[in-house]
């Protein structure tokens, strides 16, 4: 019993000194944690890590799910409008290298998939090229 009193006084005296605390420490205090956790994730394996980055990714898409169609398609505006900012603030240089390697990543997709896909690519491809001519045309007679 006085063991566990014992505990408990010293409990409360640490919550009372950590109340006590400036600003100032307690940022030191969170500084000081956040470089223990850093130190700790360095120092884990790589299959502990690679663990908790997909828990990570489980634990997000579970909350995104959670969401309402309103909370989502906010979200989605949000994210459309990031992506145009930083578009935006890419140079001429930074862009080609993008189109650059969009090109590369479709051409290798592309060698990967089966006959039939690739066939169906063609087709859809051709299509999409006469609707633009079609497109092209209509806006030329206006």
């Amino acid at each position: 019993e006085k063991i566990r009193l014992r505990r408990l006084l010293a409990r409360k005296r640490s919550r009372k000194c950590r109340k006590k605390l400036s600003d100032e420490e307690k940022d030191a205090r969170k500084k000081q944690i956040r470089e223990q956790k850093r130190a700790q994730y360095q120092n884990m394996s790589d299959e502990k890590k690679e663990a908790r980055k997909k828990q990570a990714r489980e634990l997000k898409k579970a909350k995104y799910h959670q969401l309402s169609q309103e909370e989502l398609e906010v979200k989605r505006k949000q994210a459309r409008e990031q992506k145009r900012v930083w578009f935006l603030s890419l140079s001429e240089e930074e862009l080609e290298v993008k189109r650059k390697l969009a090109r590369e990543q479709k051409k290798a997709q592309y060698h990967k998939m089966s006959d039939e896909q690739k066939e169906a690519t063609r087709r859809k491809f051709r299509e999409q090229k006469k609707t633009q001519q079609m497109r092209a045309e209509e806006t030329e007679l206006c």
